[in-house]
């Protein structure tokens, strides 16, 4: 598709004769058409305008006239005479214009902030200038109509207008934001502001005037309200022409549809109202005069195929709104043209649209660009870079062709050059036989003698200059190159490269590439006969030692530095105030963008936002060991103020791009071992520190402090997406302030009895994971990594999996990272949630999980991590501008584990909760009643015995659990028996096919346990890939009370009943919550602080004549086997021979963990979810 603007050059009509060039000629004018309404509107640029007192519109060059001191000025360019005053003034004048002209044209700033430019264009008809247009076109056989051009060429161009292969356009004057000021605000933003509301009136007043509604009713003569080439448009006018056609002798029975050829002289005839010389309506009149001030410029779109049905625009869609300067090329015009034409850029065009639609577009697109969004800020700041860094790019172009270009040099200094340039011709090597030798161009040969020329010279030994050209040793070697029929050769040692003739007993011929590397004259050679493109040494050297360091030595000095122009000195008389109205501000990132450039020659690296931490200017004592790692400088009323009815925005805009924000992320991530400090969705609403990055149109950066405080959590980052797209996750850890008055809790969990192996901490780990999304493999990673110290520090992420999965073998790390997990969730859950879920367990889970795990959008993430505060103004310039630093918090956090601390708490908070279900549904309700309520949970091991057996496996062990409540006491187990199917006898009831005992508590104060959960955490054997023999015994004592209240020397407060304190803490959680949403440390939040500690010895019981293995090391209690029931004894093949109980502390048991009161009333079954 071609989009072209006519250019009308006046001169061009001048010699045109002829009716035709006549009514052409008067095309001119209407062509040429600007009056005042374009003036009202402010689009035109006026010519330059003697030196004023007033600000209004103040250019650069506008400024440089008013405020500059002539004559200072000349003085500066050494331009001072004594030729009288009115040379004097002249001379004055000269040098004013040149130099307001020079900060004009010769200013890449304003070259970036031009790109801020748009127009607009109506979708017009081929009135009488595009006529003539569309006629050249069709004449140059650039389109293609259905009709015979040549007979109805009305018809034809109406045709072309239906299908869209030609659509003409007026175009508006380009509407540029930093054309001039507001003579009020002194903005560039104001005034173009003001431009587009006036346009947007204009399109109010007039978008569904006369003017629009004819233009619309030419498109609906084919398909009304639908886009003229509509396909069901297209396929009922063909079934009217056939009609018509069959019809024909019908009479007044005849269709008598109009055809297509009708209807396109219809459209004709609307298209010859649009003339200039057409008359119409005062009304018509009126309204085109101001399409034609508004519209001046003619464009059109050609396109052979013309546009998709689907995507054409309907009869009021005719406006586009365009980005860019409309002109893309030189001028040119058709073969045969009388138009000059230049290529239109509609690269930035979107549309079509209509009135009502055109005006909300140019609406967002003045939202979208005020100052405080910093898309003009960024934008400028992208533009400009590129054009400063392709300047360079012309400087390092030059150093890097200066080698071949000294080789040049050299080759023309020797007269080879020509010959190198022109390159050689096609292959035909010459041959010379000797002794029936042939001898063909290109072969390689080696001297059998030493060899001089001229041929019988003798080298002098007592002067400087010697009597032979070139001396050849014995061995050197050299290319053939005959010479008019005789044989030469081409020494590889001879720098002039010159074919010596030789005879053929003085050489040997060799295999092809054999001898030295190339040297100077073989390079050269080659480039002359075109076999390569090497550059000499001595260029290279000469490159190297001269101009390189020379080029060095300027990058080091300009590098990081300050260049300023001198403009002119400033009238003496001048208001100061009202200069600095039009003036600006260096540039803060130019001394950056000159390090990048000069950095090919310097070596300078610039430094990476955020990998560069110093000691924070805040309070560090409120953050020990903390540091700031600045990631942008963000400066005021950037590039300028804005303000709305009168009131300035207080905005920030970056001085520089910033890194994505995933890139920023990826070099914080980097950090290892450090923590950030972290604001949650509640913090950020409570003190306004709000995300805009998803609404570009918003205001982006708020002129406010935003500092670090205390009671903001810290956060590890886990996993950065390496493609940017999805999501962040990180791990949540506590405050500074928990950290400081509740240092208990926030340290890494202290353990019992850690596990020896990688695979032991691993099945912990695949414990935890199971059904847990949010545990991903960063995080297990890092727990692999740290605790075994196995994977490779050095490696990638990917690295330490692949090192993990292969070290614990495949299905242990599936159970932990893939899939597995997932599926092993679904079966245990299947297992356990009848008889043994603990209630409210999968939102408990999520709860933990959202404690310490959790994901966001990395814009959103990175701004949360980031805080700032002013550093003042620089103080380099008038109306230097406030800077904030931006800036991220670390802290160390190396022993912060999340995934162990996840799988820590889930695993034992799991654990007891369970002993605590166990205790209630055991008939235990006053479980909780006493101060500080103490639970112990044993693993058992029960011996069978086979009898009459000598096999090796005649005894095997069985598993079990019991758990006993410190005090608590029962009787002896009743014996049940079935009565019938349905029934159970005496003190016994049904449990699934078999009947128990209605108490469940023993004589020895236990009672039984078939909990998986609680059976596998004291007695591991049960597993079936387990392989450690041993049982465990533990207790755990529950203490309640405020955060505060839990001090490091001692378990925890011990006053009234637990229960109270449980029910209690919950009203006062509730209340503390609900008041400070965005708090996260409450001193006065009541929680349970559950202590383990073990079981000294392993107990036992035999039955008489047992062989005593189960008693080896173990204290003898005759009932501590009461609790069990019948069942518990028996066996297919086997005789129960006793049991023996467990002590001490599983493995990875902790020293504590941390619960809500919520937890333990709803195990219970006190306090119960809906």
């Amino acid at each position: 598709m071609t989009m072209i603007p006519l250019v009308l050059l006046g001169s061009l009509w001048i010699s045109a004769a002829g009716s035709e060039d006549c009514h052409d000629q008067g095309q001119v004018g209407l062509m040429q058409l600007k009056t005042s309404a374009a003036v009202k509107l402010g689009w035109g640029k006026s010519s330059p305008k003697a030196p004023a007192q007033s600000t209004e519109g103040a250019t650069p060059a506008d400024t440089v006239r008013q405020f500059c001191n002539a004559t200072g000025l000349l003085d500066m360019h050494g331009a001072l005479q004594n030729g009288g005053d009115a040379a004097q003034s002249s001379m004055e004048e000269t040098v004013l214009q040149s130099v307001a002209q020079t900060v004009e044209v010769n200013n890449v700033d304003k070259v970036a902030k031009d790109m801020f430019t748009m127009y607009i264009c109506v979708r017009w008809v081929p009135d009488s200038v595009f006529w003539h247009l569309a006629r050249q076109e069709l004449a140059a056989d650039l389109l293609e109509a259905v009709v015979d051009k040549q007979k109805h060429v009305e018809q034809a161009i109406a045709e072309l207008y239906q299908t869209y292969k030609f659509v003409p356009l007026l175009c508006s004057n380009n509407i540029n934001v930093f054309e001039d000021k507001d003579p009020q605000d002194h903005t560039y933003f104001k005034a173009f502001e003001g431009r587009i509301s006036r346009l947007m009136k204009w399109l109010h007043d007039h978008g569904n005037g006369t003017v629009a509604q004819k233009l619309a009713s030419a498109d609906e003569i084919f398909c009304g309200s639908a886009n003229m080439n509509d396909p069901s448009c297209g396929r009922k006018q063909k079934f009217d022409e056939w009609m018509n056609r069959m019809t024909r002798g019908f009479g007044s029975w005849h269709w008598d549809a109009a055809s297509s050829e009708e209807k396109w002289s219809a459209m004709a005839s609307i298209f010859a109202s649009f003339g200039s010389d057409a008359t119409g309506t005062p009304d018509w009149t009126k309204d085109m005069k101001t399409w034609k001030e508004i519209f001046p410029y003619h464009s059109f779109v050609s396109k052979q195929s013309g546009m998709p049905s689907a995507s054409s625009p309907s009869s009021k869609q005719r406006f586009l709104a365009c980005f860019g300067k409309r002109v893309a090329s030189e001028l040119h015009r058709r073969p045969s043209g009388r138009y000059v034409l230049t290529d239109q850029n509609n690269l930035g065009c979107h549309g079509f649209w209509d009135a009502e639609e055109l005006t909300d577009m140019l609406e967002r697109t003045v939202a979208l660009w005020r100052p405080p969004t910093c898309q003009m800020a960024l934008m400028t700041y992208d533009i400009k870079r590129k054009i400063l860094l392709m300047y360079s790019q012309m400087s390092k172009t030059l150093f890097k062709a200066l080698p071949s270009m000294v080789n040049d040099e050299e080759l023309s200094e020797r007269g080879l050059l020509a010959s190198a340039v022109e390159g050689p011709g096609r292959f035909d090597p010459s041959r010379v036989v000797e002794n029936s030798v042939h001898y063909v161009d290109g072969m390689r040969v080696k001297a059998k003698a030493a060899l001089r020329w001229p041929v019988g010279c003798e080298p002098s030994w007592f002067t400087s200059t010697n009597a032979c050209d070139l001396e050849v040793e014995e061995g050197e070697y050299g290319t053939v190159q005959n010479t008019e029929g005789k044989l030469a050769v081409v020494w590889d040692q001879d720098e002039k490269s010159q074919r010596r003739l030789v005879r053929a007993k003085d050489v040997a011929v060799v295999p092809r590439g054999w001898g030295p590397s190339k040297t100077l004259s073989s390079r050269a050679w080659d480039m002359v006969s075109g076999i390569g493109s090497s550059i000499s040494s001595s260029a290279e050297s000469l490159v190297a030692s001269l101009y390189s360091p020379r080029q060095t030595s300027l990058a080091h000095l300009f590098s990081g530095s300050v260049s300023k122009w001198i403009v002119c000195p400033i009238r003496n008389d001048a208001d100061l105030e009202a200069l600095d109205s039009q003036l600006g501000v260096e540039d803060p990132a130019m001394q950056d963008l000159q390090e990048e450039a000069y950095s090919s020659w310097t070596g300078h690296s610039a430094a990476v936002p955020g990998q560069s931490c110093t000691t924070p200017s805040f309070n560090a004592a409120l953050f020990p060991k903390s540091q700031s790692c600045e990631i942008s400088e963000l400066h005021s009323d950037h590039p300028e103020k804005y303000t709305q009815n009168g009131v300035a925005e207080p905005f920030l805009c970056p001085a520089k791009a910033l890194l994505p924000a995933s890139e920023q992320l990826d070099v914080l991530l980097a950090k290892r071992g450090q923590c950030f400090l972290h604001m949650t969705s509640e913090q950020l609403r409570h003190y306004q520190w709000m995300h805009n990055g998803d609404f570009p149109a918003r205001r982006q950066y708020d002129r406010k402090p935003n500092l670090p405080r205390v009671g903001y959590e810290l956060i590890k980052l886990l996993r950065v997406p390496e493609s940017g797209a999805g999501e962040v996750s990180y791990a949540r850890s506590c405050s500074p302030d928990a950290m400081h008055r509740s240092p208990r809790f926030c340290r890494a969990t202290r353990f019992h009895n850690k596990w020896a192996t990688l695979t032991e901490i691993a099945s912990t780990l695949g414990s935890a994971a199971v059904g847990s999304v949010a545990m991903g493999t960063a995080s297990i990673t890092m727990t692999l990594s740290s605790y075994g110290q196995i994977l490779s520090k050095e490696g990638s992420a990917g690295e330490k999996i692949k090192e993990s999965a292969t070290y614990l073998g495949e299905d242990l790390w599936d159970s932990l990272t893939g899939a597995g997990r997932l599926m092993t969730s679904a079966a245990t859950s299947a297992v356990n949630s009848v008889a043994y879920e603990l209630p409210g367990s999968k939102q408990r889970q999520q709860r933990m999980e959202d404690e310490i795990f959790q994901t966001a959008d990395a814009a959103l993430l990175l701004h949360s991590l980031s805080f700032q505060d002013s550093i003042g103004s620089s103080g380099h310039t008038s109306n230097s501008k406030e800077r904030y630093q931006r800036y991220v918090v670390t802290m160390p956090c190396e022993e912060f584990d999340p995934a162990l601390e996840y799988s820590t708490k889930e695993l034992w908070s799991r654990v007891v909760l369970k002993m605590i279900q166990s205790a209630f549904r055991n008939g235990l309700a006053d479980a909780l009643s006493t101060p500080v309520p103490k639970l112990t949970l044993r693993g058992e091991s029960r011996l069978f015995l086979r009898e009459n057996s000598k096999i090796a496996d005649s005894d095997w062990l069985t598993y079990g659990a019991s758990v006993t409540l410190q005090g608590a006491s029962g009787e002896a187990l009743a014996k049940c028996s079935t009565q019938s199917w349905w029934a159970c006898s005496g003190q016994c009831e049904r449990s699934g096919l078999s009947c128990v005992p209605k108490d469940k508590v023993s004589t020895n104060g236990f009672w039984r346990s078939a909990d998986p959960t609680l059976i596998s955490t004291v007695a591991p054997s049960s597993l079936p890939a387990a392989t450690d023999t041993n049982v465990y015994g533990i207790s755990v004592s529950f203490y309640c009370g405020s955060k505060s209240s839990f001090k490091d020397d001692d378990s925890g407060p011990s006053s009234g009943p637990l229960l109270q304190c449980l029910e209690e803490g919950v009203k006062t959680n509730a209340h503390l919550r609900a008041a400070s949403p965005w708090q996260l440390y409450f001193p006065d939040e009541v929680i349970v602080v559950a202590v383990f500690s073990s079981l000294e010895e392993a107990q036992c019981t035999e039955v008489p004549g047992a062989p005593g293995k189960l008693c080896s090391g173990a204290t003898k209690v005759p009932d501590l086997d009461a609790h069990l029931i019948p069942g518990d004894k028996k066996s297919t093949d086997g005789v129960y021979q006793g049991m023996r109980s467990g002590s001490g502390f599983p493995k990875g048991t902790p020293y504590e963990i941390t619960l809500r009161p919520e937890d333990l009333l709803e195990a219970a079954g006190i306090l119960q979810r809906l």
